[in-house]
């Protein structure tokens, strides 16, 4: 038993023997056969790798940038919720670059982005020290006195009316900038099938540049220049500055807008449309009873009150866009006339890149 054993097992041994030595061939003869393929073609894996090298050097030279979606659709994407209508893309100018401020700011290092917010305050803080440094100058030389009480008269003679013309100018130049950001939210929030709103939307922010120019001709033609022009311009300034007030309450409802700032626009502008009818029908009473040397000086007062009572209406439907400003910006960019935006937006891309 023991010999069959050790016979048995020497069989084995013999068959593992025989097993290896046959694996050994085969695998030397691939060998050889892989060193012969590698004489025949030996500059193959050489230009392989060669022209790799080149790849990858040209490569790291040159930065291939594939033309950048457009900000609409970045927009879209950063914020599903609110979407411009395809009508709306097309009409509101600007409005891509006042809601990438949301996302992302302009790469190009010459933009200029200013908040919204502190532009609205500025220009209600200038306008407000305006009028009472004019008042307490008039006030103090004696050129107002009971019950004239009048916008008008206190930027009537100099130095009062150096100060209001220099300070009213700073404080209008601003209400065309604030009317853009206003009209480019609101264009943003009213439904396709509106176009009424849409219309009025686009009346607005053209009312906003008439009334800041003829607020600048009252505050440059003062009555004691001319009269005549000094009301031209006045009424011009308070018939489109009632406009927009109202304006801006029907665009509240059909955007949907809510909150506080919603609520005093229409206070605001309810305040407007009262004082100045009242200023109206007082002036108009006056015209058809008296003669304008010899009406009584107890309406005087009213009318001077019924005034300030609108413009300070009118600067607090402003100063409500301090609330829905936030987080808008204007930016302002140059660039060449007729230049492609896609081609814009590569430059742009690359000088980011090139001063990171």
């Amino acid at each position: 038993d023991v010999a069959a054993m050790r016979g048995a097992q020497q069989e084995v041994a013999d068959e593992n023997a025989e097993f290896d030595e046959t694996k050994k061939i085969v695998e030397n003869k691939e060998g050889d056969e892989d060193n012969a393929d590698g004489k025949k073609k030996p500059s193959t894996a050489a230009k392989g790798d060669k022209k790799l090298t080149e790849e990858e050097e040209e490569a790291s030279t040159h930065i291939h940038l594939d033309p950048p979606a457009p900000v609409w659709s970045q927009l879209t994407q950063s914020s599903p919720a609110r979407t411009l209508h395809p009508r709306n893309e097309k009409k509101v100018l600007g409005s891509y670059a006042l809601r990438a401020s949301h996302t992302q700011r302009m790469s190009s290092p010459h933009a200029l982005h200013i908040p919204a917010r502190p532009l609205t305050l500025f220009a209600l803080t200038v306008g407000l020290a305006t009028f009472v440094a004019s008042y307490a100058i008039s006030i103090e030389e004696g050129w107002i006195y009971y019950p004239w009480y009048f916008l008008s008269s206190s930027i009537n003679f100099s130095p009062a009316s150096n100060v209001g013309a220099q300070g009213l100018s700073l404080a209008l130049a601003c209400l065309p900038f604030l009317a853009f950001v206003r009209y480019v939210q609101c264009a943003e929030r009213i439904p396709e099938n509106f176009t009424l709103a849409a219309r009025l939307n686009k009346i607005s922010l053209w009312s906003a540049l008439i009334s800041a120019v003829a607020g600048q001709g009252v505050a440059s033609w003062q009555a004691s220049a001319n009269v005549q022009i000094h009301l031209v311009f006045a009424g011009v300034f308070f018939s489109f500055s009632l406009f927009i007030a109202l304006i801006q309450v029907y665009l509240d409802y059909r955007c949907k807008i809510t909150g506080w700032g919603k609520n005093l626009r229409q206070f605001n502008a309810l305040a407007a449309l009262c004082s100045l009818g009242a200023l109206g029908l007082t002036g108009l009473i006056i015209l058809i009873k008296y003669e304008v040397q010899n009406f009584p000086r107890s309406m005087v007062f009213p009318m001077a009150v019924e005034e300030l009572i609108f413009v300070g209406a009118v600067l607090g439907v402003y100063a409500t866009f301090i609330t829905d400003f936030k987080g808008m910006d204007i930016t302002l960019t140059v660039r060449k006339r007729g230049e492609d935006e896609d081609e814009v937006g590569i430059r742009e891309a690359s000088q980011s890149m090139n001063s990171v």
